[in-house]
């Protein structure tokens, strides 16, 4: 498991030209059951992706295909941690970390 925090590079004004395109990369993670949460953060600076993936390479590999690091608009700090179980978790979490990751397919 993976805690991503990006910041942004470039003026927001920017990053807001590419915000529904990294939306829809989002969303396409989101579907395969890669990713359990994101947002922006607060002040708006950056944001946060909590994701599931086999190693870091493989992060590398996801965050390569970002629309905001395509653009150069953002830098990302990558975080592994491995969830301890703990009395009182989420059985959403559970169902997540538990489910079959996609097979990650190669950039065209």
């Amino acid at each position: 498991m993976y805690i991503l925090i990006s910041s942004y590079t470039a003026p927001l004004e920017a990053v807001n030209v590419q915000l529904d395109n990294h939306r829809e990369w989002l969303r396409s993670h989101y579907e395969a059951g890669r990713i359990l949460v994101s947002g922006r953060r607060s002040p708006i600076n950056g944001g946060v992706i909590v994701i599931r993936a086999e190693s870091r390479d493989e992060v590398e590999t996801l965050l390569a295909d970002d629309p905001y690091v395509r653009h150069g608009l953002v830098s990302y700090e990558i975080y592994a941690f491995d969830e301890t179980p703990f009395p009182h978790r989420s059985p959403a979490f559970d169902e997540f970390a538990s489910a079959r990751l996609p097979t990650l397919r190669a950039r065209v």
